[in-house]
């Protein structure tokens, strides 16, 4: 791939030299980008790569897009809002699916925000873990359940119809999780699955609570170790709470003596002193 992007930079670069102006336009959720010199439109593949590597002709640069999937059951839009606030790549296309890995895989995102565990994660894909999920139990309104609060214990449902609960791996099948969730709504059986996804997919017929233990599954970002970015190292930062103030940069190493200094200081409370070095003696000026 990366003497395929090589080729294809060099092209755009010859095209804004020549004063071909190309421009993504955004219109209602369709992406579309339009040769402006011309007038001609670009075919769908040109259009989709134009898309993906965002060309800025105005200027003659060129940043690349980052495309991220999210699995259902998450709400990353405050991460989203923040990294194209702090950051200046070209943009982000988000993707909401059922099945955020499978997209990444497929090479249809480069970064993925899915739910774990999940079989196809192995050694060539960087996995960072962000936070755990509850686990929950769905059921009807006038369920009887519903009159009590608190987390259910898993023995309050023993006799019931569970239409889909965790199985022993602990992967969740999101799509199975919603189809189940309509039966429960006609008032049939209950659903156990992650509290977060029966928030998002629950409608005003059913409920949710914590139930006591549950399988617990967990929210990773994960990307692939050979098309590492900075675009997708800047958004695992947003994401792991680095602020607009913060740096990935390494600090300076100190020196043993520093270091002592360092922890002197701070045992006094005072800022560590550097030590000073050796002035050289003047010589005395001869006597007139």
């Amino acid at each position: 791939m990366e003497p395929l992007r090589w080729v294809f930079l060099q092209v755009l670069e010859l095209l804004v030299s020549q004063c071909t102006c190309l421009e993504l336009l955004w219109r209602g959720g369709q992406k579309q980008s339009e040769l402006l010199s011309g007038g001609l439109w670009l075919h769908s593949p040109a259009r989709w790569l134009a898309y993906r590597f965002f060309v800025h002709a105005h200027n003659g640069s060129i940043v690349f897009m980052l495309t991220l999937s999210f699995i259902t059951g998450t709400e990353p839009g405050k991460w989203f809002t923040r990294f194209r606030d702090r950051t200046h790549h070209g943009g982000l296309e988000t993707l909401d699916s059922d099945d955020a890995l499978g997209l990444m895989l497929a090479g249809q995102a480069q970064l993925a925000l899915t739910r774990l565990p999940d079989a196809r994660i192995d050694a060539s894909l960087h996995v960072v873990t962000l936070y755990q999920e509850q686990p929950g139990v769905a059921f009807p309104k006038d369920f009887f359940l519903s009159a009590e609060e608190g987390a259910v214990d898993l023995a309050d449902l023993d006799g019931e119809i569970i239409n889909w609960s965790m199985p022993d791996s602990g992967e969740v099948d999101a799509a199975a999780v919603r189809d189940a969730l309509q039966i429960v709504a006609a008032n049939v059986g209950v659903v156990i699955a992650p509290r977060p996804l029966l928030k998002v997919l629950s409608k005003k017929l059913v409920e949710h609570r914590d139930i006591k233990g549950g399988t617990e599954t967990s929210i990773a970002l994960v990307w692939k170790k050979d098309e590492d970015s900075e675009e997708i190292q800047d958004f695992v930062g947003i994401a792991r709470g680095r602020t607009r103030n913060s740096s990935r940069q390494q600090t300076v190493k100190l020196s043993a003596r520093e270091k002592t200094l360092a922890k002197q200081a701070r045992r006094q409370g005072e800022k560590p002193k550097t030590p000073k070095r050796p002035q050289a003696r003047k010589r005395p000026g001869k006597r007139r």
